[in-house]
């Protein structure tokens, strides 16, 4: 037996067909952080526009800003990511929850073919993005501790190939470094004890630290 549609959709359908179909392109669109990010180095969605994605920012800079979600309970995906707006573009503030739009990148810092990729949302005008304020200074998502019982592992990566081109490749946090810190890319951590491990790079303010229950680990630092 068929089901006809009622007089109402039939006049909706009729009135508005490019209301209809906008809905249908924004519904496609909206994605969460977690399936942005995915299981390996390289976004899934990458080169793909999308619009409808909601964060806290936990994080600014010159040039964006870090959103985070409270995840999709998959370890091997990250909750966060970077929306990047560029050195003129507004930025959000932390605390803000806000909604996103704009392509997907991998941005490979430096230019250096060694380095691995930064996902990131480039919510320019280029790509037809931005943000919308959604509300303001909200409670931003507690942050993962790492400590004794969740520490990275000692073999820093995959011997096999290439992480970012290997067919297949699902991150192995339990196993390498580089994976450990890709499932946690962009998100808040927190560190009970810190030691630093080398000095500060006064080009960027950033200081190298690993946990204390860290130190005294066989190929953790090396000279």
């Amino acid at each position: 037996m068929k089901t006809q549609p009622n007089a109402l959709s039939q006049v909706i359908a009729r009135a508005f067909p490019a209301l209809l179909t906008i809905a249908c392109i924004a519904s496609a669109e909206a994605q969460s952080i977690g399936a942005i990010q995915g299981t390996s180095h390289l976004s899934p969605l990458a080169n793909t526009d999308i619009a409808g994605l909601v964060g806290i920012v936990t994080a600014r800079d010159n040039n964006g800003f870090w959103i985070q979600d409270s995840g999709d309970g998959n370890a091997l995906t990250s909750d966060a990511i970077y929306v990047f707006r560029g050195s003129t573009g507004s930025k959000a503030a932390v605390g803000d929850s806000v909604q996103v739009s704009g392509r997907i990148l991998e941005f490979r810092p430096g230019g250096d073919v060694t380095n691995l990729t930064l996902t990131e949302v480039n919510a320019t005008a280029t790509f037809a993005g931005g943000w919308t304020l959604l509300s303001a200074g909200n409670a931003l998502p507690a942050p993962v501790t790492l400590s004794a019982g969740f520490l990275p592992p000692t073999a820093i990566g995959f011997n096999g190939g290439n992480v970012e081109t290997a067919a297949g490749y699902v991150l192995r946090p339990n196993l390498y470094a580089i994976d450990f810190y890709e499932a946690l890319e962009g998100m808040r951590v927190r560190l009970p004890s810190a030691v630093s491990s080398g000095p500060t790079n006064t080009a960027n303010g950033e200081t190298a630290l690993i946990s204390l229950s860290q130190v005294g680990i066989a190929g953790t630092l090396t000279s």
